[in-house]
């Protein structure tokens, strides 16, 4: 089973003018697909660390653009440098966290696939994905509610993926809701 992608067929299935799906939903986890050829940034990312520190510093670079006060990241550590996360932050006092996975296409690649997921996702390609997460919920005052996006970062689908923290980070979208995933700038 693709451990982290899909454990059953979508539930609800949303598709583009060319009739190709755009976005899935799993267990009320929207998930997005991306349409067309896209050059991956950091293909190497799990095998070579020099490029794991570049996909890493992409991502702080893009956070100190956002300039949000309140804001600790890296929140999570991450010592196994497997992408997940690659980038993560947290602010407590608005009980809001974000957290990146990243992959690559290689490592893709390797995962193996059910018969129902080759069969769900003939066509596509599962370059974002994005879910909603709490953590600390026994804990009134650490009830954090998070945005989780699983990536094969491309340059592509870059802006698109700037525009979903963003819109999380300044309150555009709530917990829960959809995110937009309009690729806009591709």
């Amino acid at each position: 089973m693709l451990t982290g992608f899909f454990s059953t067929a979508p539930t609800g299935i949303t598709t583009n003018g060319n009739g190709r799906v755009s976005r899935a939903w799993y267990n009320d986890h929207a998930r997005l697909f991306s349409l067309g050829d896209q050059m991956e940034l950091f293909p190497s990312l799990e095998q070579d660390e020099q490029q794991y520190k570049l996909a890493t510093e992409y991502w702080l670079r893009l956070w100190d653009r956002l300039g949000e006060p309140g804001w600790e990241s890296p929140y999570y550590s991450n010592s196994f440098l497997d992408g997940n996360p690659i980038f993560s932050a947290c602010n407590k006092a608005e009980k809001r966290a974000i957290r990146i996975i990243q992959y690559s296409q290689a490592h893709f690649n390797t995962l193996e696939w059910t018969e129902e997921e080759k069969k769900a996702t003939v066509g596509m390609d599962l370059s974002i994905a994005y879910w909603w997460d709490t953590f600390g919920k026994d804990d009134p005052e650490f009830d954090i509610k998070e945005l989780v996006i699983d990536c094969l970062l491309t340059k592509e689908n870059a802006p698109v993926i700037e525009r979903m923290i963003r819109d999380w980070v300044k309150k555009r979208v709530n917990y829960g809701e959809e995110v937009d995933t309009t690729p806009t700038a591709w």
